[in-house]
């Protein structure tokens, strides 16, 4: 039972909202068809209340505004005109995000509402399309131990990806979720993408005298430089791999520590470890995740490497990617 929210409104309130803004839509359906639209509206709504209670009871006030609901409005109209549990599933989530949202109009807000109209146009071919592009392009702040386990939780989206057809590209264009761009302008392939932006992750590893010639050239004296630098690693066997899969993320940590003194070091560091060859670094991704071999090379053509997200696009393959790894990925991490 939903209680209610102190000075605030409560379950009762709310659903009685949810009820005025869809009386006039569903007072269109024929009694038979009116039957069907209230259980899916009533599904649709107490799933909504349901969650957001578990989230934050205080979102449900949320609702006295106008915006809200006019999102809500759309959610649940798309809902109930396809009954899909996918669909749904989507809905629901960006109106959990919505109401999370701020209360003022912002770019992000108005992303958001364009993505609620956008969901129902999709198939789980197409979403799992734009959630590849996200994961392709992104550059996720984890170790490497951390990116390892987030390769299997994709190979069901990788594999559903690679089923998807050049009118299923056309049809992202059409709906505005992408740009389509050939020739000169289109983006490498998410093979090649995914194969090529963790520098770190595709290195070979160091020895420890490789290290300390490293740290003893730069005269590192300070512990805490130091230990620094021994964070940046972790020992499998008697080498050193590097803990971190990307440059960026540890330039980005010297920044902000105050620390970037230490990048000659790292960047020494860096030099020192071998590469993987192509044939290497194929050999230990498909060793992790081998359905992804047939899947990638299936997603390298034409029609999806012409693919440029837009932002409702980006957003809408982030929330799907969240929902995957069970991580909360936030659209700047996207833009940076």
């Amino acid at each position: 039972q939903i209680g209610t929210v102190n000075s605030g409104l409560g379950y009762s309130d709310v659903k009685e909202i949810c009820t005025d803004i869809l009386r006039t839509e569903m007072e269109r359906y024929a009694s038979k068809a009116f039957d069907e639209a209230e259980r899916r509206f009533n599904v649709f709504t107490d799933n909504v209340l349901q969650r957001l209670s578990e989230i934050d009871g205080k979102l449900l006030n949320r609702f006295e505004e106008p915006a809200v609901q006019m999102s809500f409005h759309e959610a649940t109209k798309s809902y109930i005109r396809s009954g899909d549990e996918f669909t749904k599933e989507n809905l629901i989530d960006l109106i959990i995000e919505r109401l999370r949202g701020a209360e003022t109009s912002t770019t992000l807000s108005a992303v958001i509402d364009e993505a609620i109209q956008m969901v129902p146009k999709l198939t789980e071919s197409t979403l799992s399309l734009l959630a590849l592009i996200v994961f392709s392009q992104l550059n996720f702040p984890c170790d490497r131990k951390n990116f390892e386990q987030m390769l299997p939780k994709m190979t069901e989206t990788v594999v559903k990806a690679s089923e998807s057809t050049p009118l299923d590209s056309a049809y992202l264009q059409q709906i505005g979720c992408c740009m389509g761009f050939k020739g000169l302008l289109s983006r490498q392939s998410i093979k090649t993408l995914l194969f090529n932006s963790y520098d770190l992750f595709y290195k070979k590893s160091i020895t420890l005298d490789m290290f300390n010639s490293v740290t003893q050239s730069h005269a590192i004296g300070d512990t805490h430089d130091f230990m620094f630098l021994i964070s940046l690693f972790e020992y499998p066997e008697s080498d050193m791999m590097f803990r971190y899969i990307s440059s960026r993320q540890v330039e980005n940590a010297l920044q902000e520590i105050g620390k970037m003194h230490l990048k000659p070091v790292f960047d020494n560091l860096v030099s020192c470890a071998a590469t993987m060859s192509q044939e290497e670094k194929e050999a230990y991704v498909y060793g992790l995740v081998p359905e992804w071999k047939d899947s990638l090379a299936k997603l390298d053509n034409p029609h999806v490497n012409s693919l440029n997200l837009n932002p409702v696009g980006c957003y809408l393959g982030i929330r799907k990617l969240s929902s995957i790894l069970d991580y909360e990925i936030p659209l700047n991490l996207f833009y940076q």
